[in-house]
Protein backbone atom coordinates (compact mmCIF):
# COMPACT_ATOMS: atom_id res chain seq x y z
CA UNK A 1 0.00 0.00 0.00
CA UNK A 2 3.02 2.17 0.95
CA UNK A 3 4.78 1.50 -2.21
CA UNK A 4 1.29 2.34 -4.52
CA UNK A 5 1.07 5.94 -2.18
CA UNK A 6 4.37 6.49 -3.26
CA UNK A 7 3.86 6.00 -6.62
CA UNK A 8 0.70 7.75 -7.24
CA UNK A 9 1.80 10.71 -5.58
CA UNK A 10 5.15 10.79 -7.46
CA UNK A 11 2.93 10.63 -10.96
CA UNK A 12 1.13 13.77 -9.13
CA UNK A 13 3.45 15.78 -8.80
CA UNK A 14 4.97 15.24 -12.07
CA UNK A 15 1.81 15.91 -13.60
CA UNK A 16 -0.01 18.95 -11.72
CA UNK A 17 2.05 21.68 -10.28
CA UNK A 18 -0.58 22.84 -7.80
CA UNK A 19 0.14 19.71 -6.01
CA UNK A 20 2.54 19.48 -3.13
CA UNK A 21 4.02 16.81 -0.39
CA UNK A 22 4.35 17.67 3.08
CA UNK A 23 5.97 14.83 5.25
CA UNK A 24 6.59 14.17 9.01
CA UNK A 25 9.92 11.78 7.88
CA UNK A 26 7.57 8.81 7.64
CA UNK A 27 8.02 7.60 3.98
CA UNK A 28 10.88 10.42 3.35
CA UNK A 29 13.51 8.50 2.16
CA UNK A 30 11.15 6.64 -0.76
CA UNK A 31 10.06 10.25 -1.68
CA UNK A 32 14.08 11.60 -2.09
CA UNK A 33 13.66 11.41 -5.87
CA UNK A 34 9.95 13.59 -6.05
CA UNK A 35 12.18 15.74 -3.64
CA UNK A 36 15.06 16.20 -5.97
CA UNK A 37 12.91 16.99 -8.48
CA UNK A 38 10.33 19.27 -6.70
CA UNK A 39 12.74 20.98 -4.03
CA UNK A 40 9.13 23.76 -4.18
CA UNK A 41 6.77 21.10 -3.77
CA UNK A 42 7.75 18.20 -1.56
CA UNK A 43 8.58 19.64 2.30
CA UNK A 44 9.95 16.89 5.19
CA UNK A 45 9.13 18.63 8.13
CA UNK A 46 10.95 15.84 10.37
CA UNK A 47 9.72 14.97 13.66
CA UNK A 48 7.61 18.48 13.80
CA UNK A 49 4.36 16.83 12.78
CA UNK A 50 2.91 20.14 13.89
CA UNK A 51 4.46 22.12 11.19
CA UNK A 52 2.28 19.63 8.93
CA UNK A 53 -0.69 22.37 9.74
Amino acid sequence: MRAAFVAELTALLAEDPRTALVLADISADSFAPAAQRHPDRVLNVGIREQLML
